[in-house]
């Protein structure tokens, strides 16, 4: 077909119920570490769910509209801080035969295929949308790795292609310049594509370059009016194609 748009794919609260992905991931990412390492998982749990609230603290205090780049390298440094710091406050020794940063990756990896948080429909939905040849792509403040792991866990890795993801393109999401740089990554018009985001600022920013938005809103949170609203997956193929 011709003339489609090209979708992009928020994952927070769009895809899934961030609250409850979280809770998830934190159990299994404390499940891998108690069976790697002898220690029961209650043990790991409150300091692996500490350290991935203190992650999104240090992200906040340290991007913004006036410091979008960089966040490969910092990511890479948070997460081997965070790692030495759970194993300290769990009195266990790090792996000596890995490197920290690759062992950290790996346990994220697998902890995350073990999640799914998604909404109901949206398989249904995306599944619809790729039989119709609609591109889709992520578009989140998630590191791309993070994504592809957690949309595995979610059953739909497979219809997205592109995980942004501020690591592909060295911008956060902090700031319209985002999409501007992720729609000129991939040579394509803004007029071109449909972004579906729960939030209002992400929506503001694309709708500004041309794009067609639409805001999810499936927890019922009450949504803003200048917006299409996604209060269904049922709804997003109608949304998409018209």
């Amino acid at each position: 077909m011709s003339n489609l748009p090209t979708l992009f794919l928020d994952f927070d609260d769009t895809l899934v119920d961030s609250a409850e992905h979280a809770k998830q991931y934190v159990g299994e990412l404390s499940a891998v570490l108690a069976s790697a390492h002898g220690i029961g998982s209650s043990i790991w749990e409150p300091i692996v769910g500490r350290e991935l609230v203190a992650f999104k603290k240090a992200y906040t205090e340290t991007f913004n509209a006036d410091n979008l780049t960089g966040f490969t390298e910092w990511m890479d440094q948070e997460r081997v801080k965070a790692t030495k710091k759970i194993f300290f406050a769990v009195d266990v020794a790090l792996p000596t035969d890995d490197d920290i940063l690759e062992f950290a990756r790996r346990i994220q990896f697998d902890a995350l295929c073990g999640c799914n948080a998604s909404f109901d429909g949206v398989y249904d939905a995306l599944l619809a949308l790729f039989d119709a040849e609609v591109r889709m792509n992520i578009a989140s403040a998630n590191e791309s790795a993070y994504l592809l792991a957690a949309l595995v866990g979610a059953g739909i890795e497979s219809f997205t292609e592109s995980k942004f993801g501020p690591d592909l393109i060295d911008c956060v999401k902090e700031s319209v310049k985002y999409y501007e740089v992720m729609f000129d990554f991939l040579k394509i018009d803004p007029k071109d594509v449909v972004v579906l985001d729960d939030q209002v600022e992400c929506l503001e920013w694309a709708s500004s370059l041309g794009a067609k938005v639409i805001q999810s809103d499936l927890l019922g949170r009450g949504g803003d009016s200048r917006f299409p609203q996604l209060t269904n997956f049922s709804q997003l193929p109608v949304l998409v194609l018209g």
